[in-house]
């Protein structure tokens, strides 16, 4: 009888470890991260070819809106030099400040189209990796990845197999990419004429000697 209760007890502890193994198979173990090169995506789908473009394009208009600010000053003070009498040190003095408030602009003007194309170039490439992100999402799901990173200069070391760059690079040929955000940048620089220290003159604000 005991030999009998000891047969049954061993078989159901061989049952029960039996089903936990088969859980174990039918669930895959999570990965922590997943690995994408987005250098190696970009240059074989051409997304760089497509982003330096986009780049261009802006630049050209940031130049051309910097040449007609540029021209518009240097037309106003030509203006002004053609209504001052230069004999006079005012007159002089009076030339010598709007030129250096006209400089001034354009410097601004300049500053703020560098960092239009910068704020441009981001948008570039963000739109660049939603892309990547919505064709590695599946692939890490499937795998049971917590994440996804993007290999670089900090990441030492990962094994080769979480690498999914080749995957990715397959899900996105079958739908080609497209960097579509807007090339039309603005330079928000008002065109101003060159003020002096002496145009307040202009507007009866002269007091009587």
């Amino acid at each position: 009888m005991l030999k009998y209760l000891f047969s049954i007890i061993i078989a159901t502890i061989a049952f029960v470890g039996l089903t936990a193994c088969e859980q174990e198979k039918a669930t895959p173990p999570s990965i922590p991260a997943l690995v994408v090169d987005l250098s190696a995506i970009a240059g074989a789908l051409g997304a760089d070819d497509q982003i330096q473009q986009k780049l261009n394009e802006a630049e050209k208009q940031l130049n051309s809106q910097l040449n007609e600010i540029s021209s518009n000053l240097t037309s106003q003070l030509k203006e002004k030099q053609t209504e001052l009498n230069q004999k006079s040190k005012k007159d002089q003095t009076t030339l010598e400040e709007l030129t250096r408030a006209a400089n001034l602009q354009l410097l601004e003007s300049q500053e703020r189209a560098r960092a239009q194309a910068n704020q441009y170039k981001l948008q570039l490439v963000e739109d660049f990796r939603r892309q990547v992100l919505a064709a590695a999402l599946p692939i890490a799901e499937t795998r049971g990845a917590l994440s996804v990173v993007t290999a670089h200069a900090n990441l030492l070391w990962y094994d080769p197999s979480i690498d999914i760059t080749d995957e990715v690079i397959g899900v996105m040929r079958e739908l080609p990419i497209t960097i579509d955000v807007p090339t039309t940048v603005s330079n928000h620089t008002t065109e101003n004429k060159p003020t002096s220290s002496d145009d307040s003159t202009e507007h009866g604000d002269t007091k009587e000697e």
